[in-house]
């Protein structure tokens, strides 16, 4: 081979080495683009999540309570349940505010069928006093298409029509009732859509679930919830009614604990009360002054009695450990703020929400970080 050639041959071999490093350059340049395209993907979801979680944490922010320091006062004990007062020394009203069960009695508070057509989840509550109105977590409201309960306590201000969230507690009836009962507006052959108060609240069951609905992460069907757990109520108590009729349950239990319910009185200085069942289970309420604790009294006795079986009846064994460490915790937990002010501006004061280390659900009622009612309930 010629020098001549030799160099042709080098030079050619030095020219595909070119040719083949530009090659993996491109490629190197290309890879560079789509790892930069990833990033800046990654990068903009991380922004997205950041920004999701400062709205949500704006919206649910923890928030502060001031629960006062409380103490718990053995009332009565009907076998394995103990029923106890809480008192507070330094307790301070809220704000003041005229309970439901008498605005309703009174004609000046009007909760009716938020249409025509109506609402399973929605009622329509017009307030024409000018004082708040207090509709507790619980209270059943009996007529319209069918029976309801408050999902939530809410503080109904000063002459203001707003919805008011419920759900059903009367699953088998939808429109007016068939018998003597039926209410009619005068003049008129259509039944009234206009609701009455209860003399009872929900059982403490049906509480825990409905709380445990409110509280899901995954969003929890609040309505099937309710519907599922007295449809289990039902049949611990061994009692079905017609309609699946939550209230027509608690007439019936009631009037099997009248005695007790009767002689179970309201002490004078409590702004609470507790019912323990057993060693783990309990209900407990604490509102923000007496006079309310004493509408509720018998009510919430009944409601957290319903916890219990007809075996732990027989039984005398009662704990009050696990309500005391939970109780501790509320002073220092992270209450969540869980109002939903794109919903309704309107109502007065927070609903809060936080869970104890034991998992036990609390939910409340705050107006200025004064507690106007709180709910806590074991997890079982």
């Amino acid at each position: 081979m010629t020098e001549q050639a030799e160099k042709n041959e080098q030079q050619a071999v030095l020219e595909e080495a070119a040719r083949e490093a530009a090659r993996a350059a491109q490629i190197a340049a290309e890879a560079a683009h789509r790892a930069g395209d990833a990033a800046e993907r990654i990068r903009a979801m991380v922004e997205t999540i950041k920004k999701e979680q400062a709205k949500r944490a704006a919206k649910f922010d923890a928030a502060p309570l001031r629960i006062p320091e409380l103490q718990l006062q053995p009332v009565a004990t009907l076998g394995s349940c103990q029923v106890l007062a809480v008192t507070a020394a330094d307790q301070q009203p809220a704000l003041d505010y005229v309970l439901a069960a008498k605005a309703m009695a009174d004609d000046d508070l009007v909760i009716k069928e938020i249409s025509m057509g109506g609402s399973v989840p929605r009622l329509q509550v017009k307030n024409k006093l000018k004082k708040p109105v207090l509709i507790l977590e619980g209270d059943l409201l009996i007529g319209g298409k069918q029976n309801r309960l408050s999902n939530s306590s809410v503080l109904i201000p000063q002459k203001t029509k707003m919805p008011l969230p419920v759900s059903c507690i009367e699953h088998g009836r939808w429109g007016r009732r068939n018998g003597p009962s039926d209410l009619f507006h005068p003049g008129s052959n259509a039944p009234s859509t206009a609701f009455s108060s209860s003399t009872d609240c929900f059982a403490a069951p049906v509480s825990r679930e409905l709380k445990r609905a409110k509280m899901s992460d995954s969003g929890q069907d609040v309505q099937a919830s309710v519907w599922n757990s007295i449809s289990q109520l039902e049949s611990v108590c061994e009692y079905h009614s017609d309609t699946s009729d939550h209230e027509e349950l608690l007439r019936v239990s009631r009037g099997e604990l009248e005695e007790f319910l009767e002689s179970t009185t309201c002490p004078d200085d409590a702004i609470g009360v507790a019912v323990v069942v057993g060693n783990r289970n309990y209900a407990f309420d604490l509102f923000d002054q007496h006079t309310t604790c004493a509408h509720y009294w018998q009510m919430k006795v009944h409601a957290g009695l319903m916890q219990r079986s007809r075996r732990q009846t027989r039984e005398k064994l009662f704990s009050c450990d696990a309500l005391e460490g939970d109780l501790e915790e509320l002073y220092d937990g992270r209450w969540i703020n869980r109002s939903r002010r794109d919903e309704d501006s309107t109502q007065l004061g927070s609903e809060l929400h936080t869970r104890t280390e034991r998992q036990s659900m609390a939910t409340a009622l705050a107006y200025e970080s004064l507690p106007v009612h709180v709910s806590l309930l074991s997890q079982h």
